[in-house]
């Protein structure tokens, strides 16, 4: 719904945290691993976020095998959901197939230069009624969504490297450094030099 918050958690890993069985459900995927958790699902979800940062934060016995289960947890749950969307997408209406289709090409492409036309012509709608259906289904505006996923992979860039913040901007899809310092900064309270630091700081 238009006004609402939306809070974007970035979960970093690495291969050696999920077993062999994991990774081959995983990968046996035919389709981009992009859902949407709504209702119950959302809640489970949600629950497992928590569980996870909990666990970061504190330094108890069985600390990575907790972490472990849970983050195998929410996988299993993405891989089920994504099942279940196929499933309902066969039977829903065709507009809502194609902005689902759009929402996998959006986040297979949002650090090249693409455009509305561009991804309602994938989706073969009006720019129009795309923009309509797609704000109907995701709560957001394209351009909103795009620089949201965008805003996202420069903060976990920023985290995970060292790559100047000038390289961060136009690797994550911004073609203006100015525009990215005063987008960033409007949501994350701060520099992407200074979120690198605090980030640092807290990271495990």
């Amino acid at each position: 719904m238009e006004g609402t918050k939306i809070d974007l958690i970035n979960v970093r890993f690495s291969d050696e945290i999920i077993s062999q069985e994991m990774r081959e459900i995983l990968f046996s995927q035919k389709k981009s691993l992009v859902t949407v958790f709504k209702d119950e699902d959302f809640s489970l979800i949600s629950s497992d976020m928590e569980d996870l940062i909990w666990e970061r934060d504190h330094s108890l016995v069985g600390r990575m095998l907790m972490i472990k289960g849970t983050l195998e947890r929410m996988l299993v749950r993405l891989v089920r959901n994504l099942a279940s969307e196929e499933s309902s997408l066969q039977e829903d209406n065709p507009s809502k197939k194609s902005i689902h289709q759009s929402l996998i090409y959006i986040h297979n492409h949002f650090r090249e230069p693409i455009t509305l036309k561009e991804v309602a012509n994938q989706s073969h709608l009006s720019m129009n009624y795309f923009s309509q259906r797609f704000h109907q289904e995701t709560g957001m505006t394209f351009q909103c969504y795009l620089q949201e996923l965008r805003l996202q992979f420069a903060a976990s860039l920023l985290t995970s490297s060292n790559v100047p913040v000038t390289e961060v901007c136009f690797a994550s899809g911004f073609n203006s450094l100015t525009h990215f310092l005063r987008v960033f900064k409007q949501k994350f309270q701060c520099t992407p030099s200074i979120y690198r630091k605090k980030r640092k700081k807290t990271d495990v």
